[in-house]
């Protein structure tokens, strides 16, 4: 097609001959024979011939892109994506007890009477005078262990004064003694439980989008 409202035609020497016609109508049959056509001759000219083609199907293979996560046919789909992957932990390490704990006596081992020995007046057994010392505090003989604990002066049996760790015997307010990611309960040292784009710029989860870099989908 050579369109009749497209640029200057002022060189075209065989249009300058056919505008020479005089009668419009075989102007225009002149114009058709030898390609030249306005707008809207092109476009009924065009529908025509696509109107003699037969129908094709086209059929389009729609996949996921496990990178980042987009829709569409790889031969056709032009987008940013991710370059490669990485493990990373979401959480950041934290210090933990693994055990749990109890109540203890710090000095257990350590008792005393909390009055001192006395004397009582002799009784009569056998007739035999017997004067035996005890403490009053427990009314226990001489000789007899301790019946409160130094560390808090609570009477021997009773609940332990201080929490403790079985893992580490660390305090109630000791540092954890074990490090671990809560976010899956890794140790230190194990991989990630999370994977994402090893861009530092970028890091977003795999599968998802949108991707950091320009790449065919193909």
């Amino acid at each position: 097609f050579k369109g009749l409202e497209y640029g200057d035609n002022s060189d075209d020497d065989t249009l300058e001959l056919l505008n020479e016609t005089a009668d419009i109508n075989e102007r225009k049959k002149k114009y058709k024979k030898y390609g030249y056509f306005t707008n809207e001759q092109i476009i009924t000219e065009v529908n025509q011939k696509l109107a003699q083609l037969s129908s094709i199907s086209i059929e389009f293979e729609i996949k996921i892109c496990s990178k980042c996560g987009i829709k569409g046919d790889p031969r056709f789909v032009y987008a940013p994506c991710h370059p490669k992957s990485e493990w990373h932990h979401p959480q950041s390490i934290i210090a933990y007890h693994p055990q749990g704990g109890r109540n203890i006596h710090p000095r257990e081992s350590e008792t005393y009477h909390k009055k001192a020995l006395e004397t009582p007046k002799a009784k009569t057994i056998f007739q035999a005078s017997v004067r035996c010392p005890y403490y009053p505090c427990c009314n226990a003989l001489k000789g007899s262990p301790g019946c409160a604990y130094r560390c808090c002066d609570a009477r021997t049996g009773s609940t332990g004064c201080e929490w403790q760790y079985y893992c580490c015997e660390g305090k109630s307010n000791a540092k954890g003694c074990e490090l671990k990611y809560p976010c899956c309960n890794a140790k230190k040292d194990q991989d990630g439980c999370v994977k994402r784009c090893s861009n530092s710029a970028c890091h977003k989860d795999w599968g998802t989008g949108p991707g950091c870099i320009e790449t065919s989908k193909q």
